[in-house]
């Protein structure tokens, strides 16, 4: 059946399509916890995958990763009270060459937004977030050359290792984009594992470095859709249905469909 990860990036009320407005968000993390869902990380999730309980042995719960890309300074004044207010942990793929603002994004209706300083970053990883590495300069990796390719890797995780006390070892694409020479890289700059922008879920045996989300952007126009995945998740007919829509809408985001 599989873990689902979710996928968020801007927590701000603006409606863009990076964005979730922050009492979505807060309703969604209720909705994981009266579901019996607990929400976890990255590195918890493959450290001790499809463990129920965490170690330090409070309440059980059926794993749920909580991820955010880019690194928002909202991932900290909106969602981290939320989760700490549920118990949940999450990651923050960080990329740590651009700010302080979101001026790489050009899609319609994304605002400026402020990105995370290093000051906030280590507030949020001593608050128990998990932070992993989403490149550099946020640029699409099977684009760049060999060396190009390492050296956003390993820029990326020489910044986070000198500010938080944990090293990145895992990768979020940028853009969702990779292919077997990122792959090479990755695992050569030492990353165990790393995650797409692919909508799915992830067996046991599943590629650790073509792991499958849910890009939780896509149910903000319908919000039931969020508690009735969560609570059928592994459905053999449900789960493909929701991809063949999430698949639909992308289609139409670029014009080729409607």
């Amino acid at each position: 059946m599989g873990t689902p990860i979710l996928t968020y990036h801007s927590i701000d009320a603006s409606g863009s399509i990076i964005s979730l407005a922050p009492a979505t968000f807060a309703r969604q993390m209720e909705t994981l916890r009266q579901l019996g869902y607990r929400g976890v990380s990255v590195r918890e999730w493959l450290d001790h995958p499809g463990q129920g309980g965490p170690p330090d042995g409070s309440p059980p719960g059926r794993p749920c990763v909580i991820t955010f890309d880019d690194g928002y300074q909202n991932n900290l004044t909106h969602a981290l009270p939320v989760l700490k207010q549920c118990g949940f942990g999450a990651t923050v793929f960080l990329s740590t060459g651009v700010g302080p603002r979101n001026d790489w994004v050009n899609a319609p209706g994304v605002p400026s937004l402020p990105m995370l300083t290093w000051p906030e970053v280590r507030e949020l990883e001593a608050a128990g977030i998990d932070i992993q590495s989403h490149g550099h300069r946020h640029v699409p990796l099977n684009r760049l050359g060999a060396a190009d390719i390492q050296t956003e890797l390993t820029t990326s995780r020489q910044l986070i290792a000198q500010h938080v006390p944990r090293p990145a070892d895992v990768l979020c694409y940028p853009y969702g984009a990779y292919n077997e020479d990122v792959i090479r890289a990755a695992k050569a700059c030492g990353f165990r594992a790393a995650v797409t922008t692919r909508f799915g879920w992830n067996a046991a045996a599943a590629d650790r470095y073509r792991i499958e989300r849910v890009p939780t952007q896509w149910f903000r126009k319908f919000p039931s859709f969020f508690p009735v995945l969560l609570r059928h998740w592994g459905s053999p007919v449900l789960l493909p249905l929701i991809r063949v829509y999430v698949g639909m809408r992308k289609r139409m985001r670029k014009g080729q469909v409607g």
